[in-house]
C-alpha cells in the first residue's frame, strides 16, 4: 500500500504492484459523479460523504459559482458539463453556468 500517487508511480517502475488509496478514492468520487446517479456516498474512515448533482437553475445561468446559494452543510465542488467533463471549484476557475452544466455538491452524511 502506498498512499502518495507520485511515490506509486516510482514503484510501479520497478515492477512492484501497489494499491493507492489516493487514486482509488478519486476514481471513485468521479465514478459517483459521472454515472448519471443523482447521488452517490464515498466512505473516508469513519465518515462518509454524499455528493449529490443538480441542475442549474434559470435564475443562474450565465453567472459563476459564487452566485449559486449553497446548504450550510454543503461545498460546491465544481461543475459537470454536457460532455460529462468536470472542472473542479478552485479559486484560479472562474466557472460560468450554462444551462447543460450539473453542479457537484458534497457534505458530510455522518
Amino acid at each position: 500500500r502506498v498512499t502518495d500517487p507520485a511515490r506509486e508511480t516510482a514503484v510501479n517502475h520497478f515492477g512492484l504492484r501497489t494499491v493507492c488509496p489516493t487514486k482509488i478514492s478519486c476514481g471513485a468520487i468521479i465514478s459517483a459523479i459521472t454515472t448519471g446517479d443523482q447521488e452517490r456516498q464515498l466512505s473516508f474512515g469513519i465518515s462518509t460523504l454524499g455528493f449529490t448533482l443538480r441542475e442549474v437553475e434559470p435564475i443562474i445561468i450565465g453567472r459563476d459559482l459564487g452566485h449559486v446559494p449553497v446548504k450550510p452543510d454543503e461545498i460546491i465542488i465544481g461543475v459537470m458539463n454536457e460532455d460529462k467533463n468536470v472542472t473542479l471549484n478552485t479559486p484560479k476557475n472562474n466557472i460560468v453556468l450554462n444551462s447543460k452544466d450539473k453542479i457537484i455538491y458534497a457534505r458530510i452524511n455522518d
